[in-house]
């Protein structure tokens, strides 16, 4: 069992990609969970390579009682890194969007913030201006804080309104950017509705 483990984790560190189904997840996590999945087989071949030669002294009834605690020590030590793993990969799963990791979600938000920043880079510096006094101290993209910001509101409003879908967002890395067009619509839209 431990070399299953070995031979599944292999690959997870070599590629740092999984693809099981429906589930797909690459990154960082996906090669620590590799990892974790490895160690046993290299625990019980470290455990066999040292103690073999002191085992030739031993009787067999010694030898029993060792082979039996090394045993169950394997058993324990395959379900912790199981679930190990489990955990590592459940964490870097975590995304807090309905977009999965798989790379469809983040290449479908990619694609948005490109075509608004392409509408801010054709719309006229003239606009801008009229829009917010001090648009430029700040960037043609933002985080959440520099967008809370600019709209003069808390950061926690600008996650709820991403999260409503009032704002549109990508998602790279758990962090949000926002172009600030979108941030322009979004004031034009409520100044229009006051």
């Amino acid at each position: 069992m431990p070399f299953i483990l070995f031979l599944v984790g292999v690959p997870m560190v070599v590629l740092g990609r999984l693809r099981f189904g429906s589930f797909s997840q690459s990154g960082p996590e996906v090669r620590a969970a590799g990892v974790l999945l490895m160690l046993p087989f290299a625990a019980s071949l470290l455990f066999s390579v040292l103690l073999m030669p002191i085992s030739v002294n031993w009787t067999a009834e010694s030898r029993r009682s060792f082979v039996n605690l090394l045993s169950w020590a394997q058993l324990v030590g395959q379900v912790g890194a199981m679930l190990a793993a489990w955990l590592v990969l459940r964490k870097g799963n975590k995304s807090g969007s309905a977009a999965p990791l798989a790379g469809t979600g983040i290449l479908r938000q990619l694609e948005r913030l490109s075509e608004v920043a392409r509408r801010e880079v054709q719309a006229r510096p003239s606009q801008q201006r009229q829009i917010h006094p001090n648009v430029t101290n700040f960037p043609s993209v933002m985080n959440t804080r520099q967008a809370a910001a600019y709209l003069q509101v808390p950061e926690q409003t600008v996650l709820e309104l991403i999260a409503s879908g009032k704002l549109i967002a990508a998602r790279i890395n758990h962090r949000y950017t926002i172009a600030r067009s979108v941030l322009d619509e979004y004031r034009n839209s409520q100044g229009a509705t006051s």
